[in-house]
C-alpha cells in the first residue's frame, strides 16, 4: 500500500480509495480475490461482491481483460470525526471482456460512467472500506 494511503488524514483517505480501486482492478484482471483482503470490513456488501466475482473468475479459469474501472477523480465529501470519512470516486468502465484460459470471450462490458460514495473508517491504524454505494 502506498505511504500516502496510510496517512490518517482526508488526503490519506482519498489515496486509500484510489489504491482500493487499483486493487479491485488487479483482483479481476488476475482473478485474485486476496488482493482486496484487509481493505474492506465484513459489513461492506459491495466489497464482498467484488471479492466473490474474483473468486468466481478464479474458479472458472477466467479473468477480466482490460481495466475494469478507471478512476478519474477522488475527493473527500464528508468528514465524520477523525476516524470516518466519505469520499466520492468518479470514473469510467471502458468496454472490456471476461475471457477464459484460451482467450475466448465469455462476457462483454460496455462503456459507462460511474460514481461511488465510499465510506471509510480508520481501524487499527489503517483505512478500511465500510460501505461502497453507486451514486446516480
Amino acid at each position: 500500500m502506498p505511504a500516502a494511503a496510510r496517512a490518517h488524514t482526508p488526503a490519506g483517505a482519498e489515496a486509500f480509495a484510489r489504491y482500493f480501486f487499483a486493487q479491485f482492478n488487479a483482483s479481476l484482471q488476475q482473478a485474485k480475490p486476496d488482493l482486496l483482503g484487509g481493505l474492506a470490513s465484513d459489513a461492506c456488501k459491495s466489497c464482498q461482491a467484488f471479492i466473490d466475482t474474483a473468486v468466481e473468475y478464479r474458479t472458472n479459469g477466467q479473468h477480466y481483460s482490460g481495466e475494469p474501472f478507471t478512476v478519474a477523480t477522488v475527493g473527500a465529501i464528508d468528514q465524520q470525526g477523525n476516524d470516518e470519512t466519505r469520499v466520492l470516486v468518479s470514473g469510467v468502465q471502458h468496454p472490456g471482456a471476461v475471457v477464459d484460459a484460451s482467450g475466448k470471450i465469455v462476457q462483454q462490458t460496455k462503456y459507462q460512467k460511474g460514481q461511488f460514495s465510499v465510506h471509510l473508517k480508520w481501524i487499527n491504524g489503517a483505512w478500511v472500506a465500510e460501505e461502497l454505494k453507486v451514486v446516480k
